[in-house]
């Protein structure tokens, strides 16, 4: 496991609504630092029998990533339709397609 997943996991048992573990290096300082110890919680209490905790957040570059290179399959294959169906098409007309059958963009 890396240490910035590792870091986002243990994170989330800090910050979320339960804390169900304790920073013990700089508890006034928010973040959650490879470096800082942590200690369990004794003092956590809870009715219930299973604890929801959000799942914690991966790096927001690699979705954007993904969400671009998947937005450019889409719109590549949308392009490979039109032009299959219609053989000759203006610029224009080409776009004006893209964007009506692409509405999800």
């Amino acid at each position: 496991m890396s240490p910035e997943l590792a870091k986002s996991y243990l994170g989330t048992f800090m910050t979320s609504k339960y804390k169900i573990m304790l920073k013990l290096t700089n508890p006034e300082v928010k973040g959650f630092e490879l470096t800082d110890r942590l200690a369990i919680n004794d003092a956590f209490t809870n009715s219930l029998k299973r604890v929801a905790l959000p799942t914690p957040v991966l790096d927001e570059v690699i979705k954007k990533e993904r969400v671009t290179e998947d937005r450019s399959v889409t719109i590549d294959a949308c392009i490979v339709r039109l032009m299959k169906s219609r053989k000759v098409m203006s610029h224009t007309d080409l776009v004006q397609g893209i964007m009506q059958n692409l509405i999800m963009f």
